[in-house]
């Protein structure tokens, strides 16, 4: 019994297998490009959050695996909300934790943020069970410089060997 062949409809979307892989490329290269704008945007987003007066309730410095000196640092701490309940947090940024490079800069968040002292907390108007201890930073920004390099180095990969493919078909005259 022999089985015809699909040939695909004049409305169907086909994309020959040579361009594949630039399309794959360009696209992955703008979802990141596109993640790290939302993530600088969600951060920017925290310096109009409102500001309320706060206890540190201690600190905790996560030593980073196979980094000498790098610590991820988590604040847990507690703000009066607008409508007057006690809330208890720990992010420091919009992302949650902050990463420090230094035994010195650790020493100076567990100074800053020790059992019993004044914080200002950043309250998201549309959700008080959010807040913030430093607006505008990404807890992310590790990740953020590299996201966008691999983004924008796929998205003009991807573009290049489109440009290629397009004229080795004659496409591009």
């Amino acid at each position: 019994m022999a089985t015809a062949a699909i040939q695909p409809t004049p409305t169907s979307l086909h994309i020959p297998v040579i361009y594949r892989v630039p399309a794959a490329l360009i696209l992955l290269g703008f979802l990141l490009l596109g993640w790290t704008f939302w993530a600088m945007n969600e951060a920017g987003a925290t310096t109009r959050w409102h500001a309320a007066p706060g206890y540190a309730g201690g600190i905790e410095a996560r030593a980073i695996p196979f980094r000498k000196g790098v610590y991820d640092i988590q604040v847990r701490y507690s703000y009066r909300r607008p409508d007057g309940l006690v809330e208890n947090s720990n992010r420091v940024t919009r992302f949650g934790a902050v990463r420090v490079h230094s035994e010195a800069e650790k020493r100076a968040m567990e100074t800053r943020y020790a059992a019993g002292a004044g914080v200002t907390a950043q309250i998201n108007p549309s959700d008080p069970r959010m807040s913030v201890l430093v607006p505008g930073s990404t807890a992310i920004a590790p990740l953020t410089g590299p996201v966008m390099r691999w983004g924008g180095i796929l998205l003009i990969v991807g573009l290049l060997l489109l440009t290629v493919e397009l004229n080795r078909a004659g496409r591009l005259t």
